[in-house]
């Protein structure tokens, strides 16, 4: 790709990139994914918060075997942000299949071992067969299209806009937002209720707020990005690395002399994060009682309970797993990637494009 230059806005009017944007955000909402069990362990909690307003998932924790367990009560383990994120998408959902004519409710049916569905049996912790009717299904649907897809797509536009602003072409801006967008493992999680996607969404905002400028010291843009970047570890808990990176490539666009101005930063992220915080308090007793410390299956446990809730030392080996592995590998399973390679390590076409490629890299 040529160098940047000067910010060319005009290359994407804000009509263009809405339609842009509505354009992903149908290719995503086209896919409708057979539902499993991390998507169903976050979906549980959406049903339970919107059906029940309670956080334990008792009366929908059959059909998976991700989840925790407390005080007699089944839990999601996963980071709660996309499940409350997705009660609104959710109750709309609702409100349209009941005046359909609908009257079902969400509900999860036990398979005998005919292979037909026997609503007296008694159904398992995840392991047996079961059946989600269609309110089920469709309810997760609608929650992964106003989760997932709807992030997917707005990522989209906030590429378009920011690498107009860096000043590429109209061509070279849409090349880079969909080679990201449908050419990396964005599209096909984009389809699926994760909080992988949602995630990255808010971590990439909170990068971009600062990035289209190059003196972040507006107060307002400092708590925006703060905020979206604690709201990506709510979404998935490891996204916390996001925010501290963000966090860094803050400091240095400050300064010395206005360093002091990234508390404002720092504040706007705690609040997202404290509210998940919150929710590990009401749902396994603690603030950092996370749900991987109370796993009920024994083989998940045991693997979250090497190192740090399963992360352990760097190793070689697998770090040339994950990116080159046949089964997880990043570049095999999106060698697009390996163009961005190419630009991250390159010699920098101008000295302001290191920071921003120092934070790719890191992160």
């Amino acid at each position: 790709m040529a160098a940047a230059g000067a910010p060319n806005e005009s290359a994407w009017r804000p009509g263009a990139v809405g339609r842009f944007a509505l354009l992903l955000f149908l290719t995503y909402a086209y896919f409708i994914p057979s539902p499993s069990w991390n998507p169903n362990s976050r979906f549980n909690l959406t049903l339970a918060l919107a059906e029940h307003g309670q956080l334990h998932i008792d009366p929908y924790h059959h059909n998976t075997g991700d989840k925790a367990q407390r005080n007699g009560h089944h839990y999601s383990d996963k980071a709660p942000g996309v499940s409350f994120l997705a009660v609104p998408g959710y109750l709309l959902f609702r409100t349209i299949w009941h005046l359909s004519g609908h009257k079902d409710v969400p509900r999860i049916y036990p398979v005998g071992r005919d292979g037909r569905v026997d609503a007296a049996a008694v159904v398992g912790d995840g392991d047996d067969d079961v059946l989600v009717n269609p309110a089920y299904r469709w309810g997760q649907y609608w929650a992964t299209v106003f989760t997932s897809g709807l992030a997917a797509a707005l990522m989209g536009a906030m590429l378009l806009r920011l690498c107009a602003h860096w000043g590429y072409s109209r061509e070279q801006a849409t090349t880079v937002a969909m080679g990201v967008c449908l050419g990396t493992l964005i599209f096909p999680y984009a389809t699926m209720f994760y909080g992988h996607v949602v995630a990255a969404a808010f971590g990439f905002a909170s990068f971009t707020v600062l990035a289209k400028t190059p003196t972040p010291r507006s107060w307002r843009r400092l708590a925006s990005s703060g905020v979206l970047a604690g709201a990506a570890a709510a979404c998935e808990w490891p996204a916390a690395l996001i925010a501290v990176g963000v966090g860094a490539y803050l400091l240095r666009a400050l300064g010395l002399k206005h360093a002091w101005r990234a508390w404002v930063f720092g504040l706007g992220a705690l609040l997202p994060v404290a509210f998940a915080l919150a929710y590990n308090h009401a749902a396994f007793g603690g603030a950092f009682e996370f749900g991987y410390e109370h796993l009920g299956r024994e083989d998940f446990a045991a693997g979250m309970g090497q190192g740090a809730l399963g992360v352990s030392w760097p190793s070689p080996r697998n770090l040339l797993r994950i990116l080159m592995g046949r089964h997880r590998g990043l570049l095999y399973a999106a060698p697009v990637l390996i163009l961005a390679t190419w630009g991250l390590v390159r010699p920098a076409w101008r000295s302001d494009s290191l920071p921003s490629r120092a934070l790719a890299l890191a992160i």
